[in-house]
């Protein structure tokens, strides 16, 4: 049943995120009087279709994405209508409406969450202190560890992240005590008791309920915590090679499926939340400056400019094509990762 629930829940938030995202480019695209050959859901073969004036309106077999196929997209000029013959500044407008509209959706989404629909967040606020641990003695409960080695800490995660870089090794906790400022050292331990963790506290479970005023600017926080949390991802595998971050289309399927299961208990918080982290995460990949990617066609638009000479539109689409080719063999690695760790139970 699980399973079910999963894919169902996978396929529909898959196709809304991405929906959203391609009608960014299809409305923009027709703002400028660009022919769209097809507006398509998901990667063939295709499952269906059917022809409005100019443009096929398609549902695909694999949804893992979808596309809008326009006249021209590689920097053919095919005639007035086509990509390759607007302006540079029309062309970029275009490929970064499906980022904004992403970037868009998410914001609405976490206001939402901040308003309407709160979720249980964990807290680093000390709830529970294990006996005979590290935390037994500098911690006591109430105390907010805001942060680690220097790095702020917002949540129990962030902290467990920070101590994680520093296991069997002296580590500096900033402790907010009733208004106290302190600082404490504690050793994490490589093998905690069962059930312990590194350092022997547990955090508290609070809402992220708040009024309209506070939950707009927490929204409009989102995305530079985000750029933080990419960095700070990459800081973790430094440190921590094994440390997770990096999951595709069968890790998120599962992901979705937990918090679609746990709607009757928290309600659609944990649904929406995930969805606007994927919809911000689309935004920022699809922008990247990698061939395929809207960041990449971007690219060239810029490099044109830069050159006053267009690149062929033949070496374009090539480039275009590798970079695709790569993209799909990242994304099956991935998927060939998520699954081993689910059948491990892991």
């Amino acid at each position: 049943m699980f399973a079910v629930v999963s894919v169902v829940a996978f396929i529909v938030l898959i196709f809304t995120l991405v929906g959203v995202h391609e009608l960014g480019h299809f409305a923009s695209a027709r703002l400028f009087g660009i022919r769209v050959n097809e507006f398509g859901f998901g990667f063939p073969p295709r499952l269906w279709s059917r022809a409005r004036g100019d443009t096929i309106y398609s549902i695909n077999a694999i949804p893992l994405g979808g596309f809008v196929r326009m006249s021209g997209e590689n920097g053919e000029v095919e005639g007035p209508w086509s990509f390759g013959a607007k302006p540079a500044w029309q062309r970029a407008v275009v490929l970064c409406a499906g980022a904004f509209m992403n970037l868009l959706m998410a914001l609405v989404l976490f206001f939402l969450v901040y308003t309407i629909a709160p979720i249980p967040v964990d807290q680093p606020r000390v709830s529970l202190v294990q006996t005979n641990s590290p935390a037994a003695q500098v911690l006591q409960l109430g105390d907010v560890i805001t942060a680690v080695n220097g790095t702020s800490t917002a949540t129990q995660t962030d902290v467990q992240d920070q101590i994680a870089c520093s296991i069997g090794r002296p580590t500096v906790l900033t402790i907010d005590r009733h208004g106290q400022q302190l600082t404490r050292t504690v050793v994490p331990r490589a093998n905690p008791p069962l059930g312990q963790g590194r350092v022997g506290f547990q955090g508290t479970i609070g809402s992220t309920g708040t009024d309209g005023a506070s939950a707009l600017v927490q929204s409009l926080h989102q995305p530079g915590d985000f750029v933080q949390s990419i960095v700070h991802l990459f800081s973790q595998h430094t440190c921590n090679p094994a440390a997770g971050g990096v999951t595709g289309p069968v890790g998120i399927a599962r992901i979705t499926g937990d918090a679609a299961n746990a709607v009757p208990v928290y309600g659609a918080g944990p649904v929406l939340y995930l969805a606007a982290l994927i919809s911000m995460n689309l935004a920022f990949v699809n922008i990247l400056p990698f061939p395929a990617l809207d960041g990449g066609r971007l690219l060239f638009v810029i490099i044109g400019v830069a050159r006053r000479k267009r690149v062929s539109a033949r070496r374009e689409g090539l480039i275009h094509l590798v970079g695709m080719a790569m993209l799909l063999c990242f994304v099956f690695a991935v998927s060939a990762h998520d699954i081993g760790q689910w059948l491990s139970g892991k």
